[in-house]
């Protein structure tokens, strides 16, 4: 009988350390879930507030800019393959050079690849400002697009064929004008009559004759 007590006893106390071991495996897994699961959002936070702690948005510090030190960022349109350096050709912002700084920082498009001046597409490029009056810094953002090459259409190729041609008609005319004004038919360069019945040898002569004169009296 007391053997059998002490095989129960033994039994109930394999139980209930089981019983914690399982317990303390269970809340080992939840206080480890309760802290895996932070780390998940915070790894899914973008990376840009890693740079807004330096350089925030221009709306935050633009109380506290003098008027020469905001920067204006305009969209940019490229072509395809245009050689448009994206680091370092500033074109559409308007700042001033000698009261603050511009550092590209990237241009990626809403799947976050990076520009490719080669593949037409919209991409959002970040800029870094820094006043040289050691006031707040901040970044801006625009948009580059990269459209495909413009191509000129079989349509406005012959539009532009035909009012080259007509112009060329128009000045052909206007020196044909210029070299024949004057000569009427019928007209001999003094603006003499030519009969248009036939004469005889004297009345010819007789022209002549007065043709002459006239020459000698210019």
């Amino acid at each position: 009988m007391g053997l059998h007590n002490e095989e129960s006893e033994g039994q109930n106390i394999l139980k209930g350390n089981v019983k914690r071991i399982v317990s303390g495996l269970l809340s080992a897994v939840t206080v480890l879930s309760a802290f895996l699961q932070p780390v998940g959002v915070y790894a899914a936070v973008p990376e840009t507030v890693a740079y807004e702690a330096e350089y925030p948005a221009f709306e935050k510090v633009k109380e506290k800019l003098d008027a020469d030190e905001i920067v204006a960022a305009k969209d940019h349109i490229v072509e395809i393959d245009s050689g448009f350096d994206v680091e370092h050709d500033f074109s559409g912002i308007e700042f001033s050079p000698d009261k603050v700084k511009i550092t590209f920082y990237e241009a990626t498009d809403k799947g976050g690849k990076k520009i490719d001046i080669r593949k037409a597409g919209t991409y959002k490029a970040v800029y870094f400002v820094e006043p040289a009056s050691k006031n707040p810094s901040y970044h801006i953002s625009r948009n580059i697009i990269v459209k495909e090459k413009m191509s000129v259409s079989s349509s406005e190729k012959r539009t532009a064929d035909r009012e080259g041609s007509e112009n060329s008609h128009s000045d052909d005319s206007e020196g044909t004008e210029a070299d024949g004004e004057g000569d009427l038919p019928g007209q001999t360069a003094d603006g003499e009559e030519i009969p248009k019945e036939s004469m005889t040898e004297s009345e010819m002569e007789a022209v002549i004759e007065g043709m002459e004169q006239a020459e000698d009296t210019r």
